[in-house]
């Protein structure tokens, strides 16, 4: 059965260098006229010899089980966008009104690239195709695609953008085209963004011809089973409900999609990404926002602070009370002897501990209290941005004692970023980049609290600033 649909490998779609439409050439190659500012292109053939024959080579791991191995040790490495596209992107996508800088800088990178530029340029081309194909309609994102993979010069691209239209190619209903996508990429990668891209395609094409069983086998039953790259892991969460969703099973959907978002927070937020991403057929249509409203409901009745005062700074403002009082009434009673430099000194250091110290206490526990009821009244839930953390933590074994990371964190409101910095007691760490729910007053944005670690099973720990 042959293919019909835009995605179909028989279709050659590339983009023209003068206005960036997209321009519609023979698999062989030849003079293609762009049809819509009428400029003129040399095709040559499209070539996949390279690529057919490294996916046929077999993987450097003699077994699945330390191949998939080797993959784990990769994991927990977000995908890091090159400086010169931080300022075009915020929350994995382009932001509004950046758009036209953005086809400008790709069609100035892809010349480059076309022109043999070194893997720095490609690298930025690279990036900046996958977020633009995320943002046109499906023949132009297909055909941005497909020329960013007939210019690129490293094979890990190309595997990546292959696989990209293979799930786009699924996702349309077109499972023949996504099979002879996939068909050019490496099924056994050695490198785990390039597997992840792999898997997440293969299941969507399981999904696209109701092979529903098969997405556990993909992907893993729950999450952690197969190491997923993080740039796929909230994609990778809900094909697997997707799947239970289909199946008839919409309440086990949404509990796993929720577990998912307890154990990893910054997947609420990516999630939520993701299905915004696929207007139309979106993955769980009814199971996400069951999911979303339990997982953001448990979230932010950790994040709420306490009405109160623990009681440890109380205990602190009553010591040295009760030890100067003691003092003071050893003093009189003779216990330092009767003379009466003793007994006026035992008096008077006693009298400052009993003024100055509650004093300093008394102004850091009401200025602790003003600050929790400021974040009470006008505080609001929103995002973080977590771009770094400090260097990795290990387990101290002390249930008391907890080791320390510093996390610089930019706080998401509306259009305005507000950078501020916390430190959080971790188990272990450090804490992965990404977005992660957090509780901030717009007014003290130092007030932030981040949910940086899971609600479940361990118990819910929170960073100050």
């Amino acid at each position: 059965m042959a293919s019909t649909t835009i995605y179909s490998h028989d279709l050659r779609l590339l983009v023209c260098s003068n206005c960036g439409a997209p321009l519609e050439a023979q698999v062989a190659g030849g003079i293609v006229r762009c049809q819509y500012c009428q400029a003129s292109h040399h095709v040559g053939r499209r070539d996949e010899r390279r690529d057919l024959q490294e996916a046929r080579q077999a993987s450097r791991f003699r077994s699945e089980v330390e191949r998939v191995q080797h993959l784990r040790t990769q994991d927990h490495k977000p995908r890091l966008l090159p400086g010169e596209l931080s300022p075009l992107v915020r929350q994995g996508r382009i932001v509004d009104g950046a758009q036209e800088e953005a086809n400008r800088r790709w069609l100035a990178w892809r010349q480059q690239v076309q022109a043999g530029a070194n893997i720095t340029v490609e690298e930025r081309f690279f990036h900046l195709t996958l977020l633009l194909a995320r943002t046109y309609d499906g023949r132009r994102s297909r055909a941005v695609l497909e020329d960013a993979v007939e210019l690129c010069h490293d094979p890990r691209h190309r595997h990546i953008l292959r696989c990209e239209v293979a799930r786009d190619a699924a996702r349309a209903g077109d499972p023949v085209a996504a099979r002879d996508w996939l068909r050019v990429c490496t099924e056994r990668a050695d490198e785990l963004e390039m597997d992840s891209a792999f898997r997440i395609a293969s299941a969507h094409l399981t999904i696209a011809e109701r092979k529903l069983g098969e997405v556990a086998v993909i992907l893993g039953a729950e999450g952690g089973d197969m190491p997923i790259h993080d740039a796929y892991d909230a994609e990778a969460s809900l094909l697997r409900g997707h799947a239970s969703e289909l199946a008839g099973d919409v309440t086990s959907a949404a509990s796993q999609l929720e577990i998912d978002m307890l154990r990893e927070p910054r997947l609420i937020e990516a999630m939520q990404e993701v299905v915004n991403r696929d207007t139309g057929a979106s993955l769980c249509p009814r199971a996400f926002p069951l999911a979303f409203d339990n997982a953001w409901r448990n979230v932010k009745s950790a994040l709420l602070p306490p009405p109160a005062p623990s009681l440890w700074p109380v205990i602190l403002l009553w010591m040295p009370v009760l030890l100067g009082s003691a003092i003071i009434t050893l003093a009189i009673t003779g216990a330092f002897g009767s003379h009466p430099a003793i007994v006026v000194n035992a008096i008077v250091h006693p009298l400052i501990w009993l003024v100055l110290l509650p004093l300093i206490f008394a102004l850091l526990l009401s200025s602790r209290r003003k600050a929790a009821k400021a974040l009470r009244d006008r505080g609001i839930y929103t995002y973080a941005r977590v771009g770094s953390s400090g260097a990795p933590v290990s387990p101290t074994g002390s249930m008391v004692t907890l080791p320390t990371a510093n996390v610089f964190v930019e706080i998401l409101l509306d259009d305005r970023v507000l950078p501020t910095a916390a430190s959080t007691s971790l188990m272990s760490g450090p804490v992965a980049p990404g977005c992660y729910p957090c509780f901030v007053d717009p007014s003290r944005p130092e007030t932030v609290r981040l949910q940086l670690t899971s609600l479940a099973p361990v118990p819910f720990r929170q960073a100050f600033s």
